[in-house]
């Protein structure tokens, strides 16, 4: 009956969107009528290349032109014998253009603005130095725009961030407006760290892991580009309030035999290598990575808590130090095969594997209100989780003849597993001395997940479209956790007298989307609507105890734009998402592996849900982009972490649906070129995050905050780049919005690493607050040998004060807590491009390849 009811709502939406078209093609009609050059191509860019000492014609220069709001090549030629060249039948807009040749440094040249009343562009004479030139003459060397405005998303590109050099897929985070990090690596979006992660457009999270572990097991070097879609359109899944964050990995598709070789070493023992090849032929393509980092980070941290239970006071003084190391080995291979010479599949795998051993020491001291001390021992934990994954994906791609029509299709299964393995030491010295004792804690989670998806866009007219697909998603994950003591006498293993832990979580997402658009001159609409039914089935396997829930939900959403003219532009938009609530969240079994603090997940929680509206303009002034956005988010459901501190010190934590809450904001973007060899960006963002908890824990609570980003990019010689980056986050409430923790243990009486052996969750709570940071990054980059060496040495953290401090309140006590990560840290990186003899034969395909841009919706 609920599949039925999902058909019927995708044919009449279907049947809408086709009633829309007929009238929306009359009104285009009259559009055109009265305005025939609107979307007519009669731009015309032209000019002369010549060298700047001989003033001799520079033939078969390279010319290349791109759209400025999202770098897509728009059309391309070379100069001929005479230098000159001729950009012919450009749509109206606004574009960017490189010119380059060998052994000259490229030229580029800003804000080139194509109108209808002034169609066409004469550059006059171009000069292009050698690269063996003084300071004053240098020219910034063509790098693609840093960041880039979609309709529904916005594009960073990361080539040239300082993180590549060493980095992960977390440090490019920290160079994103209005992303956060915190000290173990979980990614917030505007204080929100909800966020559904994908790679390449597909799910990310493994077995035992959040999208933010997955992001800190990719290197950096490995990633072509960071979407960020804060408002998503129907296309994508709704899960995750904050939105998406989507990892778009680099596959080189050149003529030939391609490659790069690169290879990092940083202090504190911190190391990672890898290697991209790729063989393209005429009508198929191989592509190979692999990847490996050892990663060490020591971190301590010190916690002083203080509680009241009637007229009697205690206070928990805790010391913690904290030793990780990470190696972890990635695989990635495939092909293209092209079918004719717009349709083509691919195949490919992806292999990860790898270990983190975590060493943590801490002490406990708890006094009495006088300061007296009553108890005090010390807890060690030393811990080892094993990591594997596999995923394999066909896909399917078909391009028509007429701009823009498309079918894609996508079958991907992923099979992942996670065990740890920790051993617990705990030593009393007060009120009287008890022999260490030990235990031991085991765990193992496996996910099996199936993915099947297909999308189509069918043109419409002259400007609008019509898209629509389907997406399956099955996942089968099971959870096990044990725990042994050990028995001095017999010298081995026993049972303990916790029970043990077998779970099983079944889930199924089914969904249909459509989504129109269409442009009507100056303004551009999308609007669509995702049906899904979600069947969900959880099993104590020891008791066969099963709870289920299955829900249908329908998810609209809407984009507008409109341009004033070629140089700014308005959008509005819209959307619903959803959270469900995880399977740790949801697994009632009663977590007792760390004596001081007791978890219970909760098998009745339902969705929390997500209102957004955002409004966003853009400007260009001269060679300043200017970019504001302001955004309004209401969320429904909450998932709130209910802690209740017990007389006998010991914290029980459970999951409610006992939260409301709204958040709202506004962030300035500005890219300012200073001069030819020196370029600023910059970000403030301001946000307020407020929770309600019907008075669950105080009422109403919440925290105007702010953050500012600024970088500076200065090519001091041709080939030789310097960057600046500085960061600061205000004061904010801890706002995660019903996510949880990975594997971590952290955060409860062990005070981080794998202490306990069990879960760490956290759900959307007014009880934590995190103080203010501020850091600063340095980076330096030197080309050798035209480009294909390139030498890299960053500093994070220059003046070492990135610290991560929180304050807790709760009915009955007040914790501070302070931490401190290994942030300043030195890296060395080495790349090398390796080039075939056929860079000739390459330079001709990619110019073969060249076409007159067409600005998606």
């Amino acid at each position: 009956m609920k599949y039925s009811t999902i058909y019927r709502l995708f044919v009449i939406v279907f049947s809408l969107f086709i009633s829309l078209e007929t009238t929306a093609q009359n009104q285009n009609q009259m559009q055109r009528r009265s305005d025939p050059s609107q979307f007519q191509p009669i731009g015309k860019i032209f000019g002369k290349v010549i060298d700047s000492q001989t003033n001799q014609p520079i033939e078969y220069g390279n010319v290349v032109l791109f759209r400025m709001r999202d770098t897509v090549i728009a059309n391309g030629t070379v100069s001929n014998s005479k230098g000159e060249f001729v950009l012919e039948k450009l749509l109206p807009g606004r574009y960017f253009l490189k010119i380059s040749y060998m052994g000259y440094a490229t030229k580029r040249f800003d804000s080139l603005a194509v109108l209808p009343n002034r169609a066409e562009i004469d550059l006059g004479v171009v000069k292009l130095n050698t690269k063996s030139i003084n300071l004053s003459d240098v020219v910034v060397k063509a790098e693609r725009e840093a960041l880039n405005y979609n309709l529904d998303k916005k594009v960073y590109n990361v080539d040239n961030n300082m993180a590549n050099s060493g980095g992960t897929a977390v440090d490019i985070m920290q160079h994103i407006p209005s992303v956060t990090v915190d000290a173990d690596g979980a990614v917030a979006v505007r204080g929100n760290s909800n966020i559904n992660v994908l790679v390449d457009g597909k799910p990310a999270a493994l077995a035992g892991f959040t999208g933010s572990d997955v992001l800190a097991q990719i290197p950096a070097s490995s990633i072509e580009s960071i979407e960020l879609v804060t408002n998503p359109s129907a296309r994508y899944d709704p899960e995750g309030t904050a939105g998406i964050i989507n990892v778009i990995l680099k596959k080189k598709s050149n003529l030939g035999v391609n490659g790069t070789v690169m290879a990092n070493a940083g202090t504190r023992g911190r190391y990672n290598t890898s290697l991209n090849m790729n063989l393209r032929g005429e009508d198929f393509n191989l592509f190979s990575s692999y990847d490996a980092r050892i990663f060490n980070m020591n971190s301590g941290s010190t916690t002083l808590q203080t509680s009241t239970f009637g007229n009697k006071s205690s206070i928990l003084d805790q010391y913690s130090d904290i030793k990780n190391k990470m190696i972890n080995h990635s695989i990635n291979i495939g092909g293209d095969y092209y079918l004719a010479e717009k349709e083509f599949v691919t195949l490919s795998a992806q292999f990860r594997f790898g270990n983190f051993n975590s060493l943590s020491n801490i002490s406990n001291l708890n006094y009495d209100g006088s300061r007296l001390l009553e108890t005090q021992f010390n807890r060690v934990s030393d811990g080892e989780r094993n990591n594997n994954s596999g995923s394999y994906t066909l896909s399917y791609k078909k391009s028509f003849e007429t701009k823009t029509q498309e079918l894609t299709a996508d079958v991907m299964y992923t099979t992942s597993s996670m065990n740890n393995e920790a051993d617990i030491t705990q030593t009393y010295f007060v009120p009287v001395f008890i022999p260490e004792s030990i235990q031991k804690s085991l765990s193992q989670n496996s996910n099996k997940t199936w993915l099947i998806q297909s999308n189509y866009i069918q043109p419409l007219g002259n400007l609008g479209r019509l898209e629509g697909g389907f997406r399956s998603q099955i996942k089968d994950l099971t959870m096990s956790n044990s725990y042994l003591n050990y028995n001095r006498i017999t010298q081995g293993w026993v049972a303990s007298g916790l029970s043990n832990n077998d779970y099983n979580y079944k889930e199924q997402v089914h969904a249909l989307y459509g989504i129109y658009s269409n442009n009507f001159g100056s303004f551009t609409f999308q609007s669509g609507i995702r049906a899904e039914q979600v069947f969900v089935k959880g099993t104590i396997l020891s008791t066969n105890q099963t709870y289920e829930s299955n829900y249908f939900d329908l998810y609209p959403t809407v984009h507008l734009r409109y341009s004033f003219s070629d140089l700014d532009e308005i959008q509005l938009s819209y959307s619903r998402r959803i959270d469900r609530p995880q399977n740790r969240q949801l697994n009632p079994y009663e977590d007792r592996s760390d004596s001081l603090n007791i978890f219970k997940g909760n098998p009745n929680l339902k969705p929390q849900y997500h209102n957004s509206v955002e409004l966003g303009y853009t400007k260009t002034i001269g060679k300043t982009y200017l970019v504001s956005n302001l955004f309004y988010r209401k969320n429904t459901n909450l998932i709130s972490t209910i802690s209740t501190l017990r007389p006998n010190g010991v914290t029980y934590s459970t999951f409610e649906n006992v939260s409301k809450g709204e958040s709202y904001g506004l962030e300035f973007i500005a890219t300012q070129p200073i001069n030819d060899w020196w370029r600023m960006n910059g970000n403030v963002s301001f946000f307020n995050n407020k929770i309600d908890d019907l008075g669950t824990l105080g009422g109403t609570r919440e925290s105007k905050s702010w953050l500012a980003r600024m970088s500076s990019t200065m090519t001091i010689s041709d080939g030789f780049v310097l960057q600046f980056m500085f960061f600061y986050s205000s004061p904010t409430i801890l706002l995660s919005m019903g996510s949880f923790g990975g594997y971590t243990g952290g955060g409860r009486g062990d005070g981080g690493g794998m202490g306990g052996g069990g879960i760490f969750y956290s759900g959307a709570t007014a009880q934590s607050k995190m103080k203010e940071q501020y850091s600063m990054d340095v980076m330096m980059r030197k080309e050798f040998m035209d480009g294909r060496l390139t030498i890299t040495l960053r500093l994070s953290d220059v003046f070492n004060t990135r610290n991560f401090n929180t304050e807790t309140t709760g009915l009955n006590f007040y914790t501070n807590n302070r931490r401190k990560i290994d942030s300043r840290m030195a890296f060395l990186g080495i790349s090398y491009r390796l080039f075939d003899t056929k860079s000739r034969m390459q330079d001709q395909e990619r110019q073969r390849r060249l076409e007159e841009g067409y600005d998606e919706l």
